[in-house]
């Protein structure tokens, strides 16, 4: 099940679900609507799931007439982990560090699924790259190592 956030007619926004190639939601004026995406990660996977059933049953959506929004509208922090594999380091001429480099993102730099990216002017060329996302929806400590406080499982966003 994939969830997305998304905008029709310039003007309305949802909250869908994909199953098996088709898209289903609600719009956030209906009274089903169970909230953003933030808001069900922050509640945990059984708010996540109750959500999933919920829009499952909603109104179909052509995915040809939407605007795909960010998955999560105002996530807290964006901690990206960069030069973590060789042949990435290699293709961009960098030696591979001993430890990974570790660099932000900020929420006004996110897009949806199928947006047109923008180049800078200043920039010759994109970097482009296979991204894996880890949601952590509650406090975290020691996160990366056998022993962690959060309840952090991976979704299709």
């Amino acid at each position: 099940m994939k969830f997305f956030h998304f905008r029709m007619d310039d003007v309305s926004e949802g909250l869908a679900v994909e199953i098996d190639g088709t898209a289903r939601g609600l719009m956030t004026a209906d009274t089903a609507y169970p909230g953003t995406l933030d808001a069900l990660v922050r509640q945990g996977p059984s708010a996540l799931f109750a959500a999933g059933k919920t829009l499952a049953s909603g109104q179909i959506i052509d995915l040809a007439t939407v605007k795909k929004l960010p998955p999560l509208r105002v996530p807290e922090k964006i901690i990206c982990v960069g030069l973590n594999y060789r042949e990435h380091s290699a293709e961009s001429g960098f030696k591979q560090p001993d430890y990974p480099t570790l660099f932000s993102r900020f929420n006004s730099t996110l897009i949806g699924d199928g947006a047109p990216i923008v180049r800078p002017r200043v920039s010759v060329q994109l970097d482009y790259e296979g991204e894996l996302v880890a949601v952590i929806g509650g406090q975290a400590e020691h996160f990366g190592r056998r022993r962690t406080t959060a309840r952090s499982r991976l979704f299709h966003l």
